[in-house]
């Protein structure tokens, strides 16, 4: 029998994210909270797990600042650990389970994780990790079903406390930990729900896996609103398109080209896609052809361009869809600053800060900002000023009105499916190749994906190499959306006189793959 779960009154001077739950649930407790390929949780579900959880995490060690990773499939009961761990004031770091083994264990001891939960099926991604406890998602599910202690659904965290730990690829190759406090959470989550037009009566699909801050994010924001979440691993056409008749989905997070596999399907039809009030998107501008063809079946919903990144919990930028209607010469802009975000564009050479229509990098400061890499001072300071701004490492200018434009990425990453890709990280794999000199990684435009990853690799003297045993070995170090999907060997990388990378070269190079260039030969 579940134990009995009491909870607080609303009196609570600064807010944690188990207030996510607490206000959502009010007065809706029999509602449908999540919904997932599994399971449907109510919100007094979704309550008393969390809470049954917490006590389960208690006996087995877990207190105020313990570090939990979790590495598992299972979209709702990611959630209710996430509720578990801060009402024990812990911290949760998830775990990308499409990582490769080395990369699960490169993360789990840079966190410096105290416990690791883990579903049976992932096991083997954990063998030979030391200094962490290693225990069973089973292991927690049972200390849940057999406790007798009363839960109660409070905790002893504050706001400045930090609720989890985001792993996030870095330039330097390796990913960093972005540290995210309740506060930074809370702002997030409550200033945007109503720009994005979540409320109490949506149904929110949400297609991305609970380890990226854009998944659980989306969730929480449901939450707070009162909604409910169809929550998926990942986006699926047919899926989409049956909970759209099955679930009355209301509200979704597509990039443009996963936008155009859903208009451009042969079972869209205004009858199916009616239910849809509001599409938010990002990573890339959307066509006018793709906008037209979006609004024919869907004339009365609403797409709203949003930009962030981990380092901002995700949010930056907005466009409404009545700015987008009636400023249609502004339809590759991101959108102007949240109230709570303060944006500027700075000369990344000189720091000076830029007028209207220059293009900079873009500086970003507010509540939302991180404090900091986990355990990086070096990496922190180059990342967030003295003063509290974030460099982003994004180009792009603004008009006198504040809207923004993104016109590079300063850091060269690659956008792949809406999963970031930093070349340095594939370049540290390629280049341990015993048959690899030097190596150069950059994007080049895919039709599905948005970007795919190319290298272009220099072999050492008289060492024999072919392209798919290359792509092979990144399979072994790399999960596989990080790994290149071309190949091409050159006599020398191109390079500027001071003997840095010209990456935009290579791009050239990438895009022009089906002339004079070849996978399997030199240029």
């Amino acid at each position: 029998m579940a134990r009995q779960v009491t909870l607080p009154p609303s009196t609570s001077p600064g807010e944690t994210l188990i207030d996510v739950l607490r206000v959502g649930a009010h007065g809706r407790m029999d509602k449908v909270a999540i919904s997932s390929l599994d399971r449907t949780m109510t919100y007094w579900d979704l309550i008393r797990e969390s809470a049954d959880l917490a006590l389960a995490l208690r006996d087995l060690g877990s207190s105020r600042g313990t570090r939990i990773a979790y590495l598992g499939r299972d979209s709702t009961h990611f959630v209710s650990t996430l509720f578990a761990a801060a009402i024990n004031a812990s911290v949760l770091i998830p775990v990308n389970w499409r990582f490769s083994r080395a990369e699960v264990h490169h993360l789990v001891a840079d966190a410096r994780a105290d416990f690791l939960l883990v579903d049976d099926e992932l096991a083997d991604l954990v063998e030979g990790i030391e200094g962490t406890s290693i225990i069973s998602m089973e292991r927690v599910k049972e200390a849940v079903r057999t406790g007798a202690e009363p839960a109660r659904f409070s905790t002893s965290a504050e706001p400045e406390d930090p609720a989890w730990l985001i792993y996030t690829s870095g330039t330097t190759g390796r990913p960093k930990g972005v540290v995210l406090t309740h506060a930074n959470s809370m702002v997030t989550i409550d200033g945007v729900a109503a720009a994005w037009e979540i409320s109490d009566s949506s149904v929110v699909y949400v297609p991305y896996p609970t380890f990226h801050l854009t998944g659980i994010g989306w969730v929480l924001k449901t939450l707070r609103a009162g909604g409910t979440v169809v929550q998926r691993s990942r986006f699926d056409l047919d899926d989409l398109l049956d909970s759209l008749e099955n679930h009355g989905v209301t509200n979704t997070l597509l990039i443009p080209t996963v936008l155009g596999t859903l208009i451009y399907s042969p079972r869209a039809t205004p009858e199916r896609l009616a239910s849809l009030r509001s599409v938010v998107y990002g990573v890339e501008p959307m066509t006018d052809a793709l906008l037209e063809r979006a609004r024919e079946l869907m004339p009365e919903c609403r797409f709203i361009h949003v930009y962030g990144m981990t380092e901002s919990c995700g949010q930056a930028t907005f466009m409404s869809w009545e700015e987008r209607l009636a400023s249609p010469e502004r339809f590759r802009s991101c959108g102007r600053a949240y109230p709570w975000v303060e944006m500027k564009i700075v000369d990344p050479d000189s720091l000076a800060d830029l007028p209207a229509g220059a293009t900079g990098e873009v500086w970003l400061r507010g509540p939302n900002v991180m404090p900091g890499y986990f355990d990086n001072d070096e990496a922190t300071a180059s990342a967030i000023t003295p003063d509290g701004w974030l460099r982003t490492g994004d180009g792009g200018h603004v008009d006198d009105e504040g809207y923004l434009v993104l016109t590079a990425r300063l850091n060269d990453m690659i956008i792949s499916g809406g999963e970031n890709i930093y070349p340095a990280e594939v370049e540290n794999v390629l280049v341990r190749h015993a048959a690899v000199r030097e190596v150069g990684v950059v994007g080049a435009a895919d039709p599905t994906w948005g970007e795919r990853v190319c290298a272009f690799v220099v072999r050492r003297d008289a060492v024999e190499v072919t392209e798919a045993e290359l792509i092979s070995y990144a399979r072994e170090h790399l999960a596989h959306y990080k790994c290149p999907s071309s190949v091409y060997f050159l006599g020398e990388l191109p390079k500027t006189p001071s003997g840095k990378l010209q990456r935009s070269r290579l791009r050239a190079d990438a895009s022009a793959q089906q002339g004079s260039l070849s996978p399997s030969g030199v240029r």
